[in-house]
């Protein structure tokens, strides 16, 4: 046997044990770039929910503020057409369209959008 037929054992028990090594660190590698990808799409689902809780919460309180304000006009025009004895909202709406000489068909188009 030479020299270089001694040492390919050697040589290749040497590089199987590199190669193992270097297939530990890849393998370690990819699962820690999986376990990353997990957390960042978890992450931006999370915020995603966040972002729509806020715009559905944002959307409610700007709902909740035009029915407050129309509910207020709605008792400004029932307390005028209470003092000025008309009954109703509707009523108010055709003593205005008479007060204005308005053609009857406007009134009746006033009659049917206060309802």
């Amino acid at each position: 046997m030479t020299v270089a037929q001694e040492a390919m054992p050697t040589e290749i028990a040497v590089c199987r044990g590199t190669v193992e090594r270097v297939t530990t660190v890849l393998e370690t590698a990819m699962v820690l770039v999986a376990v990353m990808f997990v957390v960042v799409v978890l992450s931006l689902a999370l915020a995603a929910r966040g972002h729509r809780r806020r715009q559905l919460d944002d959307a409610r309180a700007e709902a909740r503020h035009w029915v407050e304000r129309l509910g207020g006009e709605l008792l400004v025009l029932d307390g005028a057409a209470a003092r000025l004895g008309t009954g109703t909202a509707a009523g108010l709406a055709a003593l205005v369209a008479r007060s204005l000489n308005l053609e009857p068909s406007l009134q009746v188009s006033m009659r049917a959008s206060a309802m």
